[in-house]
C-alpha cells in the first residue's frame, strides 16, 4: 500500500483551501525568517565583538558626544592598549533609501584598534594624505559600482557643513573588507576622516560619539571600564564604558526591544495559525469521517489511520515552511543590505523547521482524537 499516495490525495481533496492553507502558513514562516534573522543578525554581530575591546560613550546621552581632549586621559589608564575613536556620519547616497552607514575616525587608531578589519597599507596612507578621501567597505563598493577615484556626495541627516548644506563630497581612495571575508553593517558602510568631518562641520567642534578602547587582558576589561569611568565621574563629559557587545546592545535597545517585540510578534502569529490550521484539519477530518470508518472496518490499524492524517498536516506544513523561508532567504539580503545583513543565519531556518514540526504534531492532537474515539457504526451510517 502507498500511504503517501493516499496522503497527498487527502491534501488535494480540496485543492483551493489547501492553496489557501499553504499560503497563510507560507507567509507566517517568511514573517518568521525576516524579523528572526534580522534579530539573529543583529545577535550575530553582536555576539562577534572580542571581550578585549571597551567602547565608551556619553554617560547621559549618545548624542551629546565626548572632548577628543578625554583621548590622552584614557590612554593613560592602566590596562589599555590602544584608542580609537569615531563620530556617526548618518547619510544616504542619491535615494534616502539608500542608507550609508559612514564614521569619521582617525584612519590610522582605527584599524589598529578594529583588527577584523584590513585594507591595504597604501590605502590607508592614501585615506590620511587625502582630506576628503573616504575608504569604502567591499560590499559597498560592489553594490554601488564604486571605483578608486571616483567621487561621491553623500548627504547626511544629521550633519550641516559650514556653508549650511548636507551635501559632502569624497573622493573614493580604496577600499577595505573584513578578515573571514564576512559581510556587516561596517563593511557595508564607509570611512571618513575625522580631521575632515571636524574642520567642515557647522556644530559639535572638537566632539567624538565614542571612543573604542582595546585592553591588554580581557579578563580585566571590567576593571579598566571602572577606572575609565571613575576618571571622568566628576568631569563635563562623564562617560559610561562597557563592552563593545554591551555597547551595540544599548544601541539598538535606544531603537526598541528588538528581541522582545520579534518574539511577540512572531508567538502572536504562530497562535493564530495554530489556530486557523486547528480549525481546517478538524473541518476537513469531519468531512471525512466515513472515508475513515471505512479504512478501520477494512482492518487498517488506528496508528495508521492518525499517521494519515497527521501525514497531510505534517506535508503540508514541511512544503508551506519551506516556502516561507526560502522566499525569507531571497528576500533578506535585499531589505537588509543596507544594515549589512547579506544571509539569513542557518539557525533561523533550522529554527522554523523545527518549530514546522512543532505546529504539525499540536494541530495533529485534536484529529487523532476524534479519529480514535471514532464509533464505526454510527460514522458509516452517516451519524
Amino acid at each position: 500500500m502507498n500511504y503517501f499516495y493516499l496522503v497527498l490525495k487527502g491534501v488535494w481533496r480540496k485543492p483551493l483551501r489547501t492553496l489557501l492553507s499553504l499560503a497563510s502558513i507560507a507567509v507566517a514562516f517568511l514573517l518568521f525568517g525576516l524579523l528572526q534573522g534580522v534579530n539573529a543578525s543583529f545577535e550575530e554581530a553582536a555576539d562577534k565583538s572580542g571581550a578585549d575591546r571597551l567602547y565608551v560613550r556619553n554617560k547621559v546621552s549618545d548624542f551629546e558626544g565626548l572632548s577628543i581632549a578625554a583621548l590622552s586621559q584614557i590612554e593613560a589608564v592602566p590596562g589599555v592598549r590602544d584608542v580609537a575613536y569615531q563620530v556617526l556620519f548618518p547619510s544616504f547616497y542619491r535615494d534616502p533609501a539608500n542608507s550609508v552607514v559612514a564614521f569619521a575616525v582617525d584612519p590610522a587608531r582605527f584599524f589598529k584598534v578594529n583588527s577584523d578589519l584590513v585594507t591595504a597599507p597604501e590605502k590607508l596612507a592614501a585615506l590620511t594624505a587625502t582630506r576628503a578621501g573616504v575608504l569604502v567597505g567591499a560590499a559597498r563598493a560592489q553594490r554601488e559600482g564604486w571605483k578608486v577615484g571616483d567621487r561621491i556626495t553623500l548627504r547626511s541627516s544629521y550633519w550641516v557643513n559650514a556653508d549650511g548644506g548636507r551635501d559632502w563630497t569624497f573622493e573614493v581612495v580604496g577600499y577595505y573588507k573584513d578578515k573571514d571575508e564576512k559581510i556587516n553593517f561596517l563593511t557595508n558602510g564607509v570611512i571618513i576622516n575625522y580631521s575632515y568631518l571636524d574642520q567642515a562641520r557647522a556644530f559639535g567642534k572638537g566632539l567624538v560619539g565614542v571612543f573604542l578602547v582595546n585592553v591588554d587582558d580581557p579578563a580585566a576589561a571590567p576593571q579598566v571600564a571602572q577606572a575609565i569611568d571613575a576618571r571622568f565621574a566628576n568631569s563635563s563629559w562623564p562617560t559610561k564604558t562597557e563592552t563593545i557587545k554591551d555597547g551595540v546592545a544599548a544601541q539598538l535597545r535606544q531603537i526598541g526591544d528588538i528581541k522582545f517585540m520579534v518574539y511577540a510578534i512572531v508567538s502572536a502569529v504562530f497562535f493564530t495559525l495554530l489556530f486557523l490550521t486547528g480549525n481546517t484539519t478538524m473541518q476537513s477530518v469531519r468531512e471525512r469521517v466515513p472515508e475513515f470508518a471505512v479504512l478501520k472496518t477494512l482492518g487498517f490499524p488506528d496508528r495508521v489511520v492518525h499517521g494519515l492524517v497527521l501525514g497531510e498536516i505534517f506535508l503540508l506544513y514541511a512544503a508551506s515552511a519551506l516556502l516561507g523561508l526560502g522566499l525569507a532567504a531571497l528576500v533578506l539580503p535585499v531589505l537588509g543590505s543596507g544594515f549589512g545583513i547579506a544571509a539569513i543565519p542557518s539557525s533561523v531556518l533550522l529554527a522554523g523547521v523545527g518549530i514546522a514540526a512543532v505546529l504539525s504534531v499540536l494541530t495533529g492532537l485534536m484529529p487523532a482524537l476524534k479519529l480514535k474515539r471514532l464509533n464505526l457504526v454510527d460514522a458509516l451510517s452517516g451519524r
